[in-house]
Order: structure tokens, then sequence, then C-alpha cells
């Protein structure tokens, strides 16, 4: 075996590296109550968005969505910070549209953009994050269908 091959083996034993997309998968998956193989991951990096190296990604399954953020360097992926984008845009939308945060129907629209319908109304938001919290900036005041 070549040399380069057993160190590649090596680091893999050592450190149990992971990518950022398999370590949020399995955080995703704990904190929605949701099976891993039912989550998806996406990079918010429409330049990568198959980035494995870390930054922002998004973890949607059953019926839910949260933003997580993780840094990776060779000891692997640490430090996995995420919040319910869901709750989020339920409270806004909810006071927003003046309409019941069960009767909202949210949808991923791309990167960090969110499309809300509910009691005859719409809106957009966008997701504003920064390195210690998240915000809703609403694209545009909701409007009647």
């Amino acid at each position: 075996m070549s040399r380069a091959i057993l160190l590649s083996i090596f680091a893999v034993g050592v450190c149990g590296c992971a990518g950022a997309v398999s370590k949020i998968r399995m955080r995703a998956a704990s904190d929605m109550a949701c099976p891993a193989k039912n989550v998806e991951v996406t990079s918010t990096d429409s330049a990568k968005p198959d980035n494995d190296e870390g930054g922002a990604y998004y973890a949607e399954g059953c019926n839910k969505i949260r933003r997580y953020t993780t840094q990776c360097d060779n000891a692997g992926c640490h430090d996995i910070q995420g919040v319910d984008v869901v709750a989020m845009v339920q409270s806004q939308a909810s006071a927003d549209m003046q309409c019941g945060a069960n009767s909202l129907v949210i949808a991923h629209m791309n990167g960090d953009t969110f499309g809300v319908i509910g009691c005859e109304r719409q809106a957009i938001y966008q997701m504003q994050c920064d390195q210690h919290s998240c915000h809703l900036i609403a694209n545009a005041r909701p409007a009647k269908l």
C-alpha cells in the first residue's frame, strides 16, 4: 500500500472525521425527532451547494426546517448551532398576517428565503443571521391572495 493511502486510513481512524452534512443530519434528526434518513441537508452557499466543509446549512424533514452553522477543521466539524426556522417564521408571519400559526403553510424557497401562505394572505421572509443569532425580515408586506 502506498504511504498516502495508509496516512488517509490512519487520519480517518484517529479523528473519526465526518463532514459537516453528516454531522448536521445526525444533530437535526435528534433536534427534530425525525429519522436521519428523512432529513435533507443543504448548504446555504449557492456557489457551493454540495459544500461539506462547514458554514451554514438548512436541514429539512418531517415538516420541520432548522438552520445550522458549524465550523470544521482537521479534527472534524464541531460547535454546531441550530435554530428552529418554522417556529421563527410562524411567530413572525402569524403576527404580520393576523393568522393563527397552525393556519400557515411555510415553504423554503431558496437560500435564506421563505414563503408563507395563510388566511388568504401571502408573505415572503428573508432569514438574516450573524454569529450569534438569526432574525427575519419581511421582503414585502403581507398581501391578499
